[in-house]
């Protein structure tokens, strides 16, 4: 479930179109993770951080590859 989010969460990020929007996006799942860990009493598990930066990529990825194959189509 965490991998669908951060990759609904790239895909819509990527469709801004902006760097500034996908830097503090990435950021701001690091800083997120970061104050839950210092937050929580108990250990956390670093895979999930890894798998939500995974699919942040990965709905970028995505995005990058669904305009380039609509720039690519000719009307006709």
């Amino acid at each position: 479930m965490t991998f669908l989010i951060a990759m609904a969460v790239g895909i819509a990020t990527g469709a801004t179109r902006s760097l500034m929007a996908i830097l503090l996006v990435s950021v701001l799942m690091v800083v997120s993770f970061v104050a839950a860990a210092f937050w929580t009493g108990g250990s956390v598990a670093l895979l999930d951080l890894l798998l939500a930066l995974a699919g942040y990529n990965v709905g970028l990825i995505d995005c990058l590859l669904l305009m380039a194959a609509f720039a690519s189509r000719k009307t006709a």
